[in-house]
């Protein structure tokens, strides 16, 4: 699979073969050649694994709405990096957690609760032995005063959608309970963005999928795990954002949703010569491979 600066010079002309530092080869001319365009930016590392994980994806700071496409978080392109997601990638894992809230029962000490959300799913990952404050699908938080506790979840009951956890005493917020879970409710894709915020709406999704199969997916099976669909070449000036569309089930993106994204790619260090213009030259290679 050629690199960004590869398909640039096939896709866009023969003069941006300046950026792997090959001048162009013309016929003999009958017209007096152009010169040679300056370049845009100099590979400055070999390409190295730069796996893409949840620490690197922020928070995109706009509130759930349900039935309709919303960005959940974005990953951006660190200023001196040009990173790649090759297509055809496996080594994908991805489970992202929805959130159901209550409120807290002011109790005088701790007690089992009970709490049905909708569309839990069980995943294939392993499962800790009950209970326990780690379990890799649901996550249950309490506001006591002014600080969020984690819950030991003491049974999961798949089949009647009920998540029993120990309640501390003292949460007395109407929204003073959390709970973070895997679920099946609708979808999500992988969107590809200019640093101003415009999508480019004809080449924009490089992966995308429901959450239900996501969730049921064997993810630790190669052979079983989906693809990357579209090789992804990024520039500083570009973002990725996870959307995703649910309707019965919100979802936020923090530390206690504990969501779990390994993405291979791979990374090099990058001498930005002309910024601008680097970015409307991925742009155009985006196009071509989305």
């Amino acid at each position: 699979m050629m690199g960004l600066f590869e398909q640039l010079r096939d896709n866009i002309s023969r003069g941006l073969g300046a950026l792997q530092g090959r001048r162009p080869v013309n016929p003999e001319p009958v017209a007096p050649v152009a010169p040679m365009q300056a370049q845009a930016a100099m590979p400055d590392s070999p390409w190295l694994t730069a796996w893409l994980d949840e620490e690197d994806f922020s928070a995109s700071g706009l509130p759930y709405r349900p039935n309709e496409w919303f960005s959940l978080a974005q990953f951006r392109v660190p200023e001196d990096r040009q990173v790649q997601i090759r297509s055809g990638e496996r080594r994908i894992r991805m489970y992202l957690k929805g959130l159901a809230v209550r409120a807290g029962q002011n109790l005088g000490a701790p007690a089992a609760r009970n709490v049905v959300v909708p569309n839990l799913i069980e995943t294939r990952q392993a499962s800790p032995t009950l209970p326990t404050l780690f379990h890799p699908e649901i996550a249950v938080w309490a506001l006591v005063g002014s600080n969020w506790q984690k819950c030991p979840i003491t049974a999961i009951n798949y089949n009647t959608n009920t998540i029993t956890f120990t309640e501390p005493a003292g949460v007395t917020s109407n929204t003073g309970i959390e709970i973070y879970y895997t679920h099946s409710d609708g979808q999500f894709r992988f969107r590809v963005l200019r640093e101003l915020g415009g999508i480019d709406d004809s080449a924009a999704t490089a992966f995308n999928g429901s959450f239900s199969a996501l969730h049921s997916l064997e993810q630790s099976n190669l052979e079983a795990m989906w693809a990357w669909a579209n090789e992804v070449n990024l520039v500083p000036g570009m973002r990725v954002s996870l959307e995703v569309y649910t309707t019965n089930v919100p979802m936020v993106w923090n530390d206690r949703a504990n969501h779990y994204l390994h993405i291979y790619a791979e990374s090099r260090k990058l001498n930005v010569l002309d910024r601008s213009r680097l970015v409307k030259m991925a742009e155009l290679s985006a196009r071509n491979n989305l």
